[in-house]
């Protein structure tokens, strides 16, 4: 089917992405299509206190490493260069529901609940 061929290219190029621009586009993924960017911002700056977001994106193992000194804005202008999400004054939201899909689905499986 088309549908999967253009999500296999979207999965190729999201693992392309930097691990911060994929945790930020995960956890906003969790919040919905549209995101508050404060919101955003708050929760990534939380997690990171918490260690979570520990969740290796593109292998599904749980290293956190040094890629979590990030910001959430800074993650979402490489997002919109990309044209993965849409900014529009305190709000972003993803460019396409398949995109905010894709990355909901990067989460492995129970780590939603922890």
């Amino acid at each position: 089917r088309i549908s999967d061929n253009v999500v296999d290219v979207l999965k190729a190029r999201i693992g392309q992405l930097a691990p911060h621009v994929r945790r930020t586009l995960v956890v906003a993924s969790f919040l919905g299509f549209m995101v508050d960017k404060d919101l955003l911002e708050a929760l990534i700056q939380e997690f990171r206190k918490k260690d979570h977001l520990a969740f290796d994106t593109k292998n599904c193992s749980t290293s956190l490493g040094n890629e979590m000194q990030f910001t959430a804005s800074e993650s979402l202008r490489i997002a919109q260069e990309e044209g993965l999400i849409e900014t529009t004054g305190s709000a972003c939201r993803f460019s396409h529901d398949r995109i905010q899909e894709c990355f909901y689905d990067l989460v492995p499986l129970g780590v939603e609940q922890d």
